[in-house]
């Protein structure tokens, strides 16, 4: 099971679960992610510290690259 906040595996029988009024439930490995989720309201792709940063991190350097090579030529 993967935390909904920060994408890291969960060790079985670890981790919070929180169940939601609409049924939603989601997973996390921390209280971190858990307050950066419910009560800060953080969208995880914009915190420095979540692989869903890094997989939107590296895609932005990638067009950046491909930029710069069709400027170049």
């Amino acid at each position: 099971m993967d935390c909904t906040f920060c994408g890291k595996k969960i060790p079985q029988g670890t981790g919070i679960i929180f169940a939601r009024k609409t049924g939603q439930v989601q997973h996390f490995c921390t209280r971190k992610c858990e307050m950066n989720t419910n009560k800060l309201h953080r969208q995880p792709r914009e915190t420095a510290w979540t692989a869903e940063y890094k997989k939107v991190k590296a895609t932005r350097i990638t067009a950046m690259k491909h930029a710069k090579e069709k400027k170049a030529n």
